[in-house]
């Protein structure tokens, strides 16, 4: 495995360690919640790129949606059934399958990731979807597309990407962004 690719057991460890985090928070474990903060973690250690894709809500990737699916096949989550189930759903941890101990190692083992989500909480992203969603949006096109100017990145998100944000939307998630940023990008 290449410095630039991560392990399915990375990604397992970490969607289990997000959740860990959220359930102690008092926060929904909702799968997009899960996917935008993989990227994040992700982006800070330069392997996002490898696994994540543009999508209608942002970086989206299909091998932490079949871990996700994977996990909660082999009864490691549980899924909570809701209004939205077609579209959104939200994650427990079986902690008659997870002992305590193990959530405490991986706990111990992801700081980085606690960090994030610890920022995260902060700057009170993890609490609306819509929010992290869009933070990552412009996460994407700083780090991928290479933009750095204001306009430039709203008239790429816009018109390239097509992904819907309001002015003040846009507002929002870029000052957020740009609180979280310089944690992101010092640890790759």
């Amino acid at each position: 495995m290449s410095c630039h690719e991560v392990s399915p057991k990375e990604i397992a460890q970490a969607i289990i360690s997000i959740i860990n985090f959220l359930e102690r928070e008092k926060i929904p474990a909702w799968t997009t919640t899960i996917q935008k903060v993989i990227f994040l973690w992700l982006l800070s250690k330069n392997k996002a790129r490898n696994i994540y894709r543009a999508y209608l809500y942002g970086p989206y990737s299909d091998i932490v949606s079949d871990m996700i699916t994977r996990l909660q096949t082999l009864k490691y989550l549980d899924c909570d059934i809701n209004i939205y189930q077609s579209i959104a759903r939200s994650y427990h941890i079986n902690r008659k399958k997870i002992s305590s101990e193990i959530l405490e190692r991986l706990r111990d083992e992801y700081t980085d990731l606690q960090e994030i989500l610890k920022k995260l909480v902060k700057i009170n992203s993890l609490n609306d979807v819509k929010s992290i969603s869009n933070i990552t949006k412009i996460a994407w096109i700083e780090m991928f597309e290479k933009v750095k100017e204001y306009e430039e990145i709203y008239n790429i998100l816009k018109k390239k990407y097509l992904w819907d944000l309001s002015r003040n939307d846009f507002d929002n998630a870029y000052r957020n962004w740009q609180q979280i940023k310089a944690y992101i990008c010092s640890q790759d």
